[in-house]
């Protein structure tokens, strides 16, 4: 009898256990990255090809994440758990995480990209916050981190705070991830750091405009980026200076007469 109840105990909360943990997902090295597109090579003669030598396997960052938690719009904070799964200490970076929303991806809102240093809790900052761009983790610890993230589909809806969002397979190509960081700290240094309030607009136009440039699949991809995938991105409104006026639009100036000389 007694077996038999350890048995069940085991059965119970390690069923618990298993299920708390469903919402965890492999981070994916620097390393694993999605592909870049490619300039089409002009046609060359056939040749006997050489038989290429397999792709060194990317080596498992011994992280796991679960997304908590998502505060804001176009862009905001995502809360996530960092668990470190090896006997060792782990080095856990965000450049080029990305996650996406639940449900059908042909009706999804925009997918968020993590930009910027991560937010940890600490000391020396006025909201006892500090920011950083690696965090070791130690083993079998785990850690909440706040990511600021920023919508990666400007032809999308807006996501909510509502919406629930799971980690992407892998990381942003290295040279779109790169290029977001650099416009990104460039323009969020103008505006005093990405904790300052006009920080958010400024670098969420870099982001897109980064990403639009280049087009790249990713995860989460549907009906939405048909256009996107087919084509050049989306022409750019053009605004209007308050000045610059069309011609009929400038007021006609009557033409002084001039007195006779005396």
């Amino acid at each position: 009898m007694r077996t038999l109840c350890l048995a069940l105990f085991v059965l119970v909360f390690g069923g618990s256990a298993a299920v708390a943990d469903s919402g965890y997902k492999k981070v994916p090295t620097e390393q694993a990255s999605h592909a870049e597109a490619a300039p089409a090579a002009p046609a060359a003669p056939a040749a006997p090809a050489a038989p290429a030598a397999p792709a060194p396997a990317a080596t498992n960052s011994g992280l796991d994440l679960k997304v908590v938690s998502y505060d804001g719009a176009v862009n905001g904070e995502l809360t996530v758990e960092v668990k470190n799964t090896t006997k060792i200490a782990r080095t856990f970076t965000a450049t080029g995480l990305y996650f996406v929303p639940d449900g059908n991806a042909d009706e999804a809102p925009q997918r968020l990209g993590a930009v910027g240093p991560m937010q940890i809790a600490g000391d020396g900052a006025a909201n006892g916050t500090q920011r950083v761009e690696k965090l070791v983790i130690q083993p079998g610890a785990a850690m909440k981190v706040k990511l600021d993230v920023f919508c990666i589909d400007s032809h999308r809806p807006s996501p909510t705070s509502k919406n629930q969002f799971s980690l992407g397979s892998k990381r942003l190509p290295a040279k779109l991830r790169t290029t977001i960081e650099s416009r990104s700290k460039t323009a969020a240094d103008e505006v005093g750091g990405y904790a300052a309030p006009a920080a958010k607009s400024a670098v969420q136009s870099q982001v897109w405009e980064a990403r639009d440039a280049e087009w790249v699949k990713i995860d989460g991809e549907g009906k939405q980026e048909t256009r996107k995938q087919n084509g050049p991105s989306q022409p750019q409104r053009v605004l209007r200076h308050p000045l610059n006026r069309e011609p009929n639009d400038v007021p006609q100036v009557q033409e002084r007469r001039k007195e006779p000389t005396r």
